[in-house]
Order: structure tokens, then sequence, then C-alpha cells
């Protein structure tokens, strides 16, 4: 079964139960998600214009808009979703026409009229049309002035286009500016999200755990959820790293009950920095799961490009000043990445390839050495690709190479040379018409991508994960 790893099945897990990405298909509402996530659907269905969802870093804004986009009526409705907000101004605008299917023009106003245009005949037709604006506190004053004029598109009783603006906190200390007092003025909604409470903690853990197939074997101790609560703060993601950590202790212990002593381990494991990564108690926690009879590695999430699915990968390191340190991508160079094969010490597991791509990685700043399980159709094609090594652990192909320092750019959210590289690639090979090689993304760039990914026997989503984006690069012809 396609995503289940060899510690899903020693569990009897189906699935991840804390998967780095945005799970919309199994969504936990509490109470208080239920009311905001009511209103705001209930906002863009009556066409009311302007909503604001605001929320710290990791409490689910993307998975909130994601189960949205998946809840509103099939057929009734077109989206846009602009995730490059380090688009400004008027390539803001030519990058939401262009989400919508249009093609854009060079100049501002034309913009406006093309779209104004397209939103009228939806509107004649009966549909809503959304536009979903992802990570809004990087926008500047001129963009979101921007914001302002399509809130303007209406007919006189209806807004033509719903925006949902999406950002952290500071976005509302953006819109508090004096010269953007006439948007703010038409928010209609601002969503507030917040982390878990205590007394939600627990359900939600037996909510992800059922719906991963494990009810009724795995638990969490009531100390544990105490602790993890006064850890986390409720912030959902950090939550998820946590308890992914405690499954391979888990596993490890062969026991079923996450208690308090292994809560604690991995909140300390998650919250160690970089520079000690190396450090004993770190490599103490890899050979506690290096000790278990399983293969393969975590599942961490990388940046987001411009789309809100994530590039994953399976290990993967950074090479700072004093040399490659093993991290996890949620954070680059922070949190580390934990890898087990069989009887082999964790250490071992997949670190002979990833040490001779370390002497042969060329020095680029922040580069990035990645390994990846390879799908079996896949591994003669990328045991003949240049500067890419495999190894066999544990009857699993396992493929590492030194990755392109874009990808590092794109964790600091400047995707725009990435996604430009990778649309090039993609109109090589005839995928891609070189007019929408352009660094922006969209449904082309998505549909191009799927066409590649289809070719390979690669799990077809459309999004830039590490192995596909090697693919591209090194192989060569179409």
């Amino acid at each position: 079964m396609s995503g289940v790893t060899p510690l899903l099945t020693t569990l009897g897990l189906v699935r991840s139960p804390f998967p780095p990405a945005p799970d919309a298909g199994s969504y936990f509402f509490t109470p208080h998600l239920q009311e905001q996530f009511a209103e705001v659907r209930h906002c863009i269905e009556a066409r009311k214009g302007f909503v604001l969802l605001t929320g710290e870093v990791g409490l689910g804004k993307s998975t909130l808009v994601r189960r949205l986009l998946d809840t509103l009526p099939e057929g009734e409705t077109c989206s846009a979703l602009v995730f490059n907000t380090f688009l400004q101004g008027s390539a803001l605008l030519a990058a939401v026409v262009r989400d919508f299917g249009l093609e854009p023009d060079a100049d501002l106003d034309r913009n406006l009229a093309l779209l104004n245009a397209f939103l009228m005949d939806r509107h004649r037709e009966g549909k809503t049309c959304l536009l979903v604006i992802d990570d809004a506190q990087n926008l500047t004053v001129e963009s979101l002035e921007v914001v302002r004029l399509l809130c303007n598109l209406e007919t006189g009783q209806e807004k033509l286009l719903q925006i949902l603006l999406v950002g952290q906190p500071e976005l509302e200390a953006v819109l508090s500016a004096p010269e953007l007092r006439q948007l703010k003025s038409r928010i209609i909604k601002h969503a507030r999200l917040r982390g878990l409470r205590e007394d939600e903690v627990g359900r939600y853990f037996e909510f992800r755990i059922n719906a991963a197939g494990g009810s009724g074997r795995i638990s969490l101790a009531p100390s544990a959820a105490q602790l993890l609560h006064r850890s986390t703060g409720g912030n959902l993601r950090q939550i998820h790293l946590v308890l992914d950590r405690c499954l391979y202790g888990l596993a490890a212990r062969n026991q079923w009950e996450i208690d308090r002593d292994l809560l604690q381990a991995a909140v300390q494991d998650v919250s160690l920095p970089a520079e000690t990564s190396r450090s004993g108690r770190r490599w103490g926690w890899m050979a506690l799961v290096g000790a278990s009879a399983l293969t393969g590695a975590a599942l961490v999430s990388a940046a987001q490009w411009w789309s809100p699915a994530p590039v994953q990968s399976a290990a993967r390191a950074t090479q700072a000043a004093e040399g490659p340190v093993l991290a996890a991508p949620v954070a680059p160079a922070s949190a580390p990445i934990h890898a087990a094969s069989g009887a082999q010490s964790a250490t071992a597991a997949p670190l002979a390839c990833y040490e001779r791509v370390r002497q042969q990685a060329t020095p680029a700043g922040r580069s990035v050495i990645v390994s990846q399980p390879l799908p079996e159709p896949l591994e003669k094609i990328a045991a003949d690709l240049g500067g890419v090594c495999t190894e066999k652990l544990a009857g699993v192909t396992w493929a590492t190479w030194q990755a392109n320092p874009l990808i590092a750019e794109a964790w600091q959210s400047q995707a725009s040379s990435a996604t430009r590289l990778m649309q090039e690639k993609l109109a090589q090979r005839g995928l891609l018409e070189p007019q929408f090689v352009d660094g922006m993304g969209g449904p082309r760039t998505r549909a191009a991508l799927q066409s590649f990914q289809q070719s390979l026997g690669l799990p077809v989503t459309g999004h830039p994960d590490e192995l596909t984006f090697m693919l591209l690069e090194k192989l060569h012809g179409a």
C-alpha cells in the first residue's frame, strides 16, 4: 500500500497518523474551530466578499483552507490559490489571473478588466469565484492595494470575487496601517485560529490514531497528554512532530502506550538546536530506534513552494559551515532525522551513500543532501544517473544525491527561480508551452508535472517533491 512504511506496518497502522503535511481528509473539529469554519464558509457561499484568517505558524491555516475547498459545492465554485507572496503588485494580479486559467496582460488595468469579464461570466453561470492568498503577511502595501481593487469587483448587489486572506498574526498589524484603512473596513469576517486546549489533546490523539487504523491499540497516557500540551501550547504542527517521534519509541520499546517518559524524550529531541544534533543525546535517540526491527525512515516536511502541498523526503542533511548535520527540513538544520534499518545501527541507514555524496558534494552555500526510498521501476534508472548513489537496505533501494541549491532557496520562500528551472525542464520535454515558463507555477505547470510523474510511475501529485525535481534535472531526453 502506497505510503505505508515498515514502521507503520509494525504498529498496525494503514497511514501516518501524524503527517507533516496538511491532512484535510481527517479533519478534527473543536467547537471553536467548527464555529470559525462555518462562518468563513457562510461568508464565501453568501458572496459577502472579504474574509481574513489569521493564526500562528503551525495552527492549521493551510489545512483549514484545504478542508474548506474540499467542502465547497463541486462544480459551483471556481478557485484561485496564490501562495507565492514574494510576488508583489501587478505581478500578484498576473498570478491571480493566471491561476483562474486566463492569459495575463502586462498592464494592471487590462488584467483587472480581463478578470472582471471572467468573473461576470461565472456569475451569470451561477458560480462563486474564490481567491485564496496564503502567507499574506508578506504582502506589501502596494500588493494589498491590489487586493482592495479586487474587492471592488461587484455587480452592485454581490461581490464577484470572494477573497480569503490567510496569514500570521502580524498581518493584523499590517492591515492597521492608515493607508490600508479602506481595505480593512471591507473585512466581513476575521477568523482567528488558536491551539488545542489541554482537554482536547487526548481526543485529538485518539481521532488521529483511529483515522490511521490504530483504534484500541495505541494510547496516550493522561500524564503524557498534559506534558504534550505544556510543551507545545496546543500547536498542531509541534504536536505532530513530537508524536511522530513517539511512534518510533513505541516500536523500539515494544509497547503500545506513549507514557510520560517516552513523551519527554521526544520533546527533548524535537527542541534540540541544530548545533547539538550530533551530541550523545541525539545519537542516543537514534540508537534507540535503530535497535528495533524496522526499515525506512521518519517522514518529514519541507517548505512549500507555490502550492500547499509539501515537498517531502525520507532523509536529508544540510551542509553548514562546519560540515553536514543530519536535520529534518521542517525547520532546516534544526530537528533531527531518524533512520532505522533492520539489525543495523540507525547511523548506517542509508548513511553509506550519504557519506559518499557528502565527500563529493560541490559547496554551494546551503547545499542539501537528500535520501529517498525508490519505487521499484526507478531503481535501475536512478543507478545510471550521474551524481546519484543507490544502495539496498533490508530489501529497499535508496537513492542519495546532492539536491539543487535552489531547493534551499525554496525553504526560504524564494522559490521563483526553482519553479522556473522546473518549468524549463518540463518545456524541454514538450510537456509545457514555453510562454508559461514564468517562475510562478499554476494549473498548467501542475498538469505538466503530473504528466511527467505519471510517465515514470511516480505518485501523480502535480507538486515538486525532491525525487521528481531530481529526475527532471538528471534524466536526459523526453
